[in-house]
Protein backbone atom coordinates (compact mmCIF):
# COMPACT_ATOMS: atom_id res chain seq x y z
CA UNK A 1 0.00 0.00 0.00
CA UNK A 2 1.44 3.54 -0.66
CA UNK A 3 0.52 6.86 -0.98
CA UNK A 4 -0.31 7.83 -4.29
CA UNK A 5 -2.24 4.63 -4.70
CA UNK A 6 -4.67 4.32 -2.69
CA UNK A 7 -5.34 8.26 -2.81
CA UNK A 8 -5.49 8.49 -6.47
CA UNK A 9 -3.22 11.33 -6.35
CA UNK A 10 -0.39 12.82 -8.59
CA UNK A 11 2.74 13.85 -6.60
CA UNK A 12 2.91 17.11 -5.57
CA UNK A 13 4.02 19.87 -7.72
CA UNK A 14 8.09 20.31 -7.79
CA UNK A 15 8.72 16.78 -6.48
CA UNK A 16 10.26 15.38 -9.49
CA UNK A 17 12.22 13.10 -6.98
CA UNK A 18 8.88 11.85 -5.63
CA UNK A 19 9.17 7.96 -4.92
CA UNK A 20 6.27 5.99 -3.70
CA UNK A 21 6.82 4.66 -0.15
CA UNK A 22 5.03 1.74 1.12
CA UNK A 23 2.85 2.89 4.39
CA UNK A 24 1.60 -0.60 5.30
CA UNK A 25 3.32 -3.86 5.17
CA UNK A 26 1.52 -6.87 2.96
CA UNK A 27 1.35 -9.06 6.03
CA UNK A 28 -0.39 -6.69 7.55
CA UNK A 29 -2.99 -6.10 5.44
CA UNK A 30 -3.29 -10.33 4.59
CA UNK A 31 -4.17 -9.83 8.79
CA UNK A 32 -6.50 -7.33 8.42
CA UNK A 33 -8.56 -9.23 5.38
CA UNK A 34 -8.53 -12.19 7.54
CA UNK A 35 -10.32 -10.65 10.31
CA UNK A 36 -12.85 -8.77 7.91
CA UNK A 37 -13.85 -12.40 6.79
CA UNK A 38 -14.38 -13.74 10.35
CA UNK A 39 -16.18 -10.32 10.97
CA UNK A 40 -18.68 -11.24 7.66
CA UNK A 41 -19.30 -14.55 8.95
CA UNK A 42 -20.00 -12.80 12.85
CA UNK A 43 -22.60 -11.28 11.17
CA UNK A 44 -24.07 -13.66 8.98
CA UNK A 45 -24.03 -15.82 12.11
CA UNK A 46 -26.06 -12.91 14.14
CA UNK A 47 -28.11 -12.68 11.45
CA UNK A 48 -29.08 -16.37 11.38
CA UNK A 49 -30.23 -16.30 15.06
CA UNK A 50 -31.82 -13.08 14.76
CA UNK A 51 -33.59 -13.00 11.06
CA UNK A 52 -34.53 -9.74 9.82
CA UNK A 53 -32.79 -7.75 13.02
CA UNK A 54 -30.13 -5.34 12.81
CA UNK A 55 -26.58 -6.89 13.47
CA UNK A 56 -23.95 -4.95 14.94
CA UNK A 57 -25.66 -1.75 13.83
CA UNK A 58 -26.05 -2.89 9.81
CA UNK A 59 -29.66 -3.60 8.49
CA UNK A 60 -30.42 -6.99 7.45
CA UNK A 61 -31.20 -5.67 3.95
CA UNK A 62 -27.76 -4.57 3.61
CA UNK A 63 -26.14 -8.24 4.83
CA UNK A 64 -23.94 -9.14 1.58
CA UNK A 65 -24.47 -12.42 1.03
CA UNK A 66 -22.42 -15.89 2.12
CA UNK A 67 -19.33 -15.92 -0.15
CA UNK A 68 -16.78 -19.31 0.12
CA UNK A 69 -13.91 -18.36 1.85
CA UNK A 70 -10.89 -18.24 -1.51
CA UNK A 71 -13.77 -15.68 -3.00
CA UNK A 72 -14.37 -13.14 -0.10
CA UNK A 73 -10.92 -13.35 0.34
CA UNK A 74 -9.69 -11.93 -3.45
CA UNK A 75 -12.66 -9.22 -2.66
CA UNK A 76 -11.26 -8.14 1.41
CA UNK A 77 -7.70 -8.50 0.46
CA UNK A 78 -7.63 -5.36 -1.59
CA UNK A 79 -9.98 -3.52 1.07
CA UNK A 80 -7.10 -1.37 3.02
CA UNK A 81 -9.66 -0.68 5.68
CA UNK A 82 -11.52 -2.31 8.94
CA UNK A 83 -15.39 -3.19 8.31
CA UNK A 84 -15.48 -3.69 12.39
CA UNK A 85 -15.59 -0.28 14.44
CA UNK A 86 -14.58 -0.71 18.03
CA UNK A 87 -14.09 2.74 18.56
CA UNK A 88 -10.72 3.43 18.14
CA UNK A 89 -10.85 7.03 17.74
CA UNK A 90 -12.58 7.25 21.55
CA UNK A 91 -9.50 7.21 23.66
CA UNK A 92 -11.68 8.41 26.60
CA UNK A 93 -13.18 4.69 26.45
CA UNK A 94 -10.29 2.78 26.25
CA UNK A 95 -8.85 4.34 29.18
CA UNK A 96 -11.64 3.79 31.37
CA UNK A 97 -11.89 0.20 29.72
CA UNK A 98 -8.40 -0.54 29.95
CA UNK A 99 -7.85 0.76 33.14
CA UNK A 100 -11.17 -1.58 34.60
CA UNK A 101 -9.43 -4.98 32.63
CA UNK A 102 -5.95 -3.87 34.59
CA UNK A 103 -8.18 -3.75 37.81
CA UNK A 104 -9.69 -7.27 37.19
CA UNK A 105 -6.64 -8.56 39.26
CA UNK A 106 -7.77 -6.50 42.08
CA UNK A 107 -11.25 -7.89 42.20
CA UNK A 108 -12.92 -5.47 40.06
CA UNK A 109 -14.95 -7.80 37.72
CA UNK A 110 -15.83 -7.25 34.14
CA UNK A 111 -19.26 -8.57 32.80
CA UNK A 112 -19.24 -11.90 30.27
CA UNK A 113 -19.69 -10.87 26.89
CA UNK A 114 -21.00 -13.28 24.40
CA UNK A 115 -18.48 -15.37 23.54
CA UNK A 116 -18.67 -15.24 19.54
CA UNK A 117 -18.47 -11.17 20.09
CA UNK A 118 -16.05 -11.37 23.06
CA UNK A 119 -13.58 -13.74 20.68
CA UNK A 120 -14.03 -11.34 18.03
CA UNK A 121 -13.00 -8.60 19.62
CA UNK A 122 -9.96 -10.23 21.24
CA UNK A 123 -8.61 -11.05 17.56
CA UNK A 124 -9.07 -7.42 16.48
CA UNK A 125 -7.39 -6.54 19.72
CA UNK A 126 -4.33 -7.96 19.36
CA UNK A 127 -3.92 -7.07 16.24
CA UNK A 128 -4.49 -3.36 17.01
CA UNK A 129 -2.32 -4.13 20.00
CA UNK A 130 0.92 -5.25 17.77
CA UNK A 131 0.20 -2.31 15.00
CA UNK A 132 0.03 0.13 18.16
CA UNK A 133 3.18 -1.77 19.12
CA UNK A 134 5.47 -1.36 15.81
CA UNK A 135 3.22 0.41 13.42
CA UNK A 136 1.46 3.38 14.49
CA UNK A 137 0.66 4.94 10.83
CA UNK A 138 -0.46 1.39 9.72
CA UNK A 139 -2.61 1.48 13.09
CA UNK A 140 -4.21 4.78 12.50
CA UNK A 141 -4.56 4.01 8.01
CA UNK A 142 -6.33 0.09 8.68
CA UNK A 143 -8.24 0.71 11.70
CA UNK A 144 -8.48 4.71 12.39
CA UNK A 145 -6.69 4.21 15.66
CA UNK A 146 -6.21 7.63 17.35
CA UNK A 147 -2.65 8.48 18.46
CA UNK A 148 -4.50 8.65 22.43
CA UNK A 149 -5.82 5.50 21.72
CA UNK A 150 -2.55 3.63 20.41
CA UNK A 151 -0.81 4.74 23.73
CA UNK A 152 -3.34 2.98 25.75
CA UNK A 153 -2.85 -0.36 23.87
CA UNK A 154 0.90 0.38 23.81
CA UNK A 155 1.03 0.39 27.74
CA UNK A 156 -1.26 -2.77 28.20
CA UNK A 157 -0.07 -5.74 29.34
CA UNK A 158 -0.57 -8.85 27.32
CA UNK A 159 -2.50 -10.64 30.43
CA UNK A 160 -4.98 -7.85 30.43
CA UNK A 161 -6.26 -8.52 26.24
CA UNK A 162 -9.53 -10.80 27.46
CA UNK A 163 -10.49 -8.48 30.15
CA UNK A 164 -9.92 -5.86 27.86
CA UNK A 165 -12.14 -7.85 25.41
CA UNK A 166 -15.14 -8.66 27.32
CA UNK A 167 -15.25 -4.83 28.09
CA UNK A 168 -14.94 -3.79 24.94
CA UNK A 169 -17.35 -6.57 22.91
CA UNK A 170 -20.91 -4.62 23.43
CA UNK A 171 -18.68 -1.25 21.60
CA UNK A 172 -18.44 -3.74 18.14
CA UNK A 173 -20.10 -2.55 15.28
CA UNK A 174 -20.10 -2.69 11.57
CA UNK A 175 -18.31 0.14 9.76
CA UNK A 176 -20.24 2.42 7.78
CA UNK A 177 -23.21 0.68 8.73
CA UNK A 178 -25.35 3.93 7.56
CA UNK A 179 -23.64 3.81 4.16
CA UNK A 180 -26.09 1.74 1.97
CA UNK A 181 -23.94 2.54 -0.83
CA UNK A 182 -20.89 0.80 0.56
CA UNK A 183 -22.18 -1.87 1.49
CA UNK A 184 -24.44 -2.46 -1.43
CA UNK A 185 -20.84 -2.49 -3.15
CA UNK A 186 -19.48 -5.30 -0.66
CA UNK A 187 -22.31 -7.29 -1.47
CA UNK A 188 -21.81 -6.78 -5.45
CA UNK A 189 -18.19 -7.24 -5.10
CA UNK A 190 -18.29 -10.46 -3.13
CA UNK A 191 -21.38 -11.81 -5.35
CA UNK A 192 -19.04 -11.83 -8.49
CA UNK A 193 -15.50 -11.78 -7.25
CA UNK A 194 -13.68 -12.03 -10.47
CA UNK A 195 -14.98 -8.48 -11.45
CA UNK A 196 -12.27 -6.16 -10.95
CA UNK A 197 -14.22 -2.65 -11.53
CA UNK A 198 -16.41 -3.87 -8.61
CA UNK A 199 -13.27 -5.09 -6.14
CA UNK A 200 -12.17 -1.67 -7.26
CA UNK A 201 -15.47 0.59 -6.68
CA UNK A 202 -15.56 -0.94 -3.37
CA UNK A 203 -11.69 -0.35 -2.34
CA UNK A 204 -11.94 3.33 -3.36
CA UNK A 205 -15.56 4.02 -1.59
CA UNK A 206 -13.80 2.33 1.51
CA UNK A 207 -10.76 4.65 1.53
CA UNK A 208 -13.19 7.87 0.50
CA UNK A 209 -15.40 7.03 4.36
CA UNK A 210 -12.14 5.98 6.24
CA UNK A 211 -10.71 9.33 5.04
CA UNK A 212 -14.03 11.62 6.12
CA UNK A 213 -13.61 10.11 9.10
CA UNK A 214 -10.26 10.81 9.97
CA UNK A 215 -10.98 14.25 8.56
CA UNK A 216 -14.01 14.53 10.99
CA UNK A 217 -12.35 13.05 13.66
CA UNK A 218 -9.55 15.95 13.31
CA UNK A 219 -11.92 18.66 13.40
CA UNK A 220 -13.63 17.70 16.32
CA UNK A 221 -10.30 17.13 17.97
CA UNK A 222 -9.51 20.75 16.95
CA UNK A 223 -13.05 21.99 18.12
CA UNK A 224 -12.15 20.41 21.84
CA UNK A 225 -8.73 22.32 21.96
CA UNK A 226 -10.14 25.64 21.01
CA UNK A 227 -13.24 25.05 23.50
CA UNK A 228 -12.14 23.39 26.60
CA UNK A 229 -15.16 24.50 28.69
CA UNK A 230 -17.83 23.41 25.64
Amino acid sequence: MSVQQPLALSPPAGTADWVERVLVEPRSLRALAGLNEAFLALLFELHSLRPGQPALGLPAHLLPPPCPAPRAVAVLAELPCALFDLRFRDARSWQAQAARAAAVRDGCRIPLAEPALAAFTRAALIFAWHLAQDHERSARLLLGIEPATARVLVDLPVGALDALAHGMAPQLGARFCTREVFWGSMRDALRVPSDAARRERLRRLGLQLHGMDSARAQQLHRRGRRHPDT
